[in-house]
């Protein structure tokens, strides 16, 4: 035996697992494994090139194959708790050494191996050290292993006997001990040592056999009846358009412009919507509500205030004559599990109402009572007081998956949506006739012809094949600027060689460009000196 069972990163914690997840980009749209490699790497300090490869010995990352990227996905919706049970999961059903490590060991159930040799042990007790050597040989990782049996291990045990580091188990625990080793050792035999066998290894029908969980346990508990929020006869009229809408596409295709367009048709008054544009620190707090102190000085108490979603909501279930909007700019810029948090339940609908009810606080009770004496309203919610989103109620979004710093969205979340594309080149027409002349220092004169221009750049990222969420739109420079020629000239310099340097070339820049930069600066001096033939000459 000579392998290490763990790569050396950083302990396999609940911190180090959340990490990753809120480090992915978009799932919505396909990566490379090697571009997610790279993507982890460049966020991460400390050890390098070691970061993707635990991801992948967390069971997060499936890399058989190069050209695409598949993650756990289900694991972005889980709560702390759900987290803590799947590293208790996966530490228990892992086994080294793995697919990812060199060795040509037998592959053994880690923590079965060692759950074996205490039943075996006379007093159900061994020392770590000394069979972490018999069954890995190396030595190395021991820190990590160990912290792992500490926090994952039971019903095995930890103490420390003088220098030892002892694993035991109670004699009471012994037939738990035994059960779970058979069980791990029946339904969760090492097959095929690859990549891809590796990752569904750890897939939720995994999740859910190793937790004993059947279809019938994880259903959400539906409503007897499925008739609340109908006993009032007004009802406002339907908006013929999705009640959960996503408007998506690449950077500058006019997807805000899209949304306020139709916001003005169908919710004219200012009353009747609201707007919020997620960041990577906003929280449920925010978007739902919470408790906040109040007051200057030393009168200060401490009251609920509602976020946006709430305020629309409130207004929607007190007004159902009338239809509310609720704009969400950028929602894949936050943590939409963590942000949405039980809100999520509400999403799936049934003709524009929640089938799925959430219970509410005691606070949010209290708060609604206020809210109904102080504004002579009645909010109708679901029967035993749940809330709910009626059918006057609608919730859009935009997202732009190529931004940098994009959190994901699991499958469970889109399924809830309904996304309404914007083609790279819709609204081109009212950008044709934008230009800008300069001067470059020989003498000689260049034309910018903005969407021309646009159109080659575009022509060139398709070759390096790059995807075209990440090409540029009629409106990536904005028509402010596109009608001023000096600024034109100046933001295609700083926006669109910036945008392409360090994003949407970057991983083929020789094929965009016609050589390799290695400094922005020297980009822009090249297109200071040469106008637009910095760029590879089959663009046109």
């Amino acid at each position: 035996m000579g392998f290490t069972p763990f790569v050396r990163a950083r302990n396999f914690t609940l911190e180090n697992l959340k990490m990753y997840l809120n480090m992915y980009p978009d799932l919505l749209y396909d990566h490379s494994w090697r571009q997610i490699k790279e993507s982890l790497e460049n966020g991460m300090k400390g050890y390098s090139k070691t970061y993707y490869q635990q991801a992948c010995q967390f069971g997060l990352e499936d890399r058989s194959n190069g050209e695409k990227f598949r993650t756990q996905t289900y694991l972005t919706m889980f709560s702390d708790e759900d987290l803590k049970k799947y590293l208790n999961f996966w530490f228990k059903t892992y086994y080294a050494p793995n697919p990812f490590v060199k060795s040509n060991d037998e592959p053994v159930l880690l923590w079965c191996s060692y759950a074996k040799r205490v039943l075996k042990s006379e007093d159900y007790e061994i020392d770590f050290a000394k069979v972490h050597e018999e069954i890995c040989g190396d030595g190395k990782s021991t820190d990590i292993e160990l912290n792992c049996f500490k926090t994952y291990g039971y019903p095995l045990q930890y103490r420390k006997d003088g220098e030892k580091d002892i694993l035991f188990v109670n004699k009471d625990d012994v037939p738990a001990l035994q059960s779970q080793v058979a069980f791990i050792e029946e339904q969760f035999p090492i097959e095929d040592v690859n990549n891809e066998s590796f990752f569904n290894r750890y897939s939720y029908k995994s999740y859910a056999k190793f937790y004993h969980i059947t279809e019938s346990s994880t259903e959400v508990f539906k409503e007897e009846t499925s008739h609340y929020g109908e006993e009032c006869n007004e009802r406002a009229e339907d908006v013929p358009l999705p009640h959960n809408r996503i408007i998506f596409g690449a950077p500058g295709t006019g997807k805000s412009y899209k949304m306020s367009e139709d916001r003005k048709i169908w919710f004219r008054e200012d009353s009747s919507y609201e707007r919020v544009t997620f960041h990577p620190a906003y929280s449920y707090a925010q978007f739902f509500g919470c408790y906040k102190p109040v007051g200057k000085g030393e009168d200060i108490a401490y009251k609920y205030i509602p976020g946006p979603f709430l305020r629309v909501l409130l207004n929607a279930l007190s007004h159902p004559d009338k239809n509310y909007l609720l704009i969400i700019e950028e929602i894949n810029r936050a943590n939409v599990a963590a942000t949405f948090g039980d809100v999520f339940q509400l999403l799936d609908r049934e003709d524009g109402k929640s089938e799925y009810p959430i219970d509410i606080s005691d606070e949010l009770k209290d708060y609604i009572a206020d809210y109904e004496e102080h504004n002579g309203v009645t909010i109708r919610l679901a029967p035993s007081g749940k809330l709910y989103l009626p059918a006057n109620f609608y919730l859009w979004a935009t997202m732009n998956p190529a931004d940098q710093g994009v959190m994901p969205l699991d499958t469970a979340f889109k399924r809830r949506w309904t996304f309404s594309y914007r083609p790279i080149d819709e609204g081109e027409d009212e950008v044709e006739s934008y230009q800008a002349e300069w001067r470059l220092p020989s003498g000689e004169t260049r034309v910018l012809i903005w969407n021309k221009v646009r159109k080659q750049i575009n022509t060139l990222l398709k070759k390096a094949g790059v995807n075209e969420d990440k090409w540029l739109g009629p409106f990536f420079l904005s028509q402010e600027v596109l009608k001023d020629p000096v600024r034109l000239k100046e933001m295609f310099a700083s926006k669109v060689l910036m945008y392409l340097f360090e994003d949407a070339a970057k991983y083929d820049m020789k094929t965009v460009f016609g050589q390799e930069y290695r400094a922005y600066s020297d980009l822009l001096n090249d297109f200071e000196e040469n106008g637009l033939e910095i760029f590879a000459s089959d663009g046109e």
